[in-house]
């Protein structure tokens, strides 16, 4: 079956989930620097303010991996559904053609 048939904008879709991965890494890699940012500050800012800011960074850096996966989970949604919406669509032409496949024997053999 011809893809292009389908009714969705498959090239839109991937680049669109290209967009998320990517948007998903560049958040990955700020995150990190961030950590490396705040890790570092216990060599110029040691007291008991400055163990609080890494302490409380701590605490924050914990939801950065379920920020991530959830983007990347999203990006992965999207092209699940692409795939899904594209056999559908495709199960329902085949399906659509056999039965005018049909109609039209059925109508050779009436005139016969």
């Amino acid at each position: 079956m011809n893809s292009n048939l389908s009714g969705i904008n498959e090239g839109g879709l991937d680049k669109l989930a290209l967009d998320i991965y990517d948007t998903a890494e560049r958040i990955h890699n700020i995150l990190n620097t961030l950590d490396d940012l705040v890790t570092g500050t216990t060599s110029y800012y040691n007291c008991e303010s400055g163990n609080q800011l890494r302490s409380k960074f701590q605490d924050l850096k914990a939801g950065f991996t379920v920020i991530n996966q959830n983007i990347q989970n999203y990006g992965n949604d999207l092209v699940k559904a692409k795939y899904l919406y594209k056999n559908l669509s495709d199960d329902i032409a085949t399906i659509t053609i056999k039965g005018i496949d049909k109609i039209m024997d059925s109508t050779k053999k009436d005139t016969k």
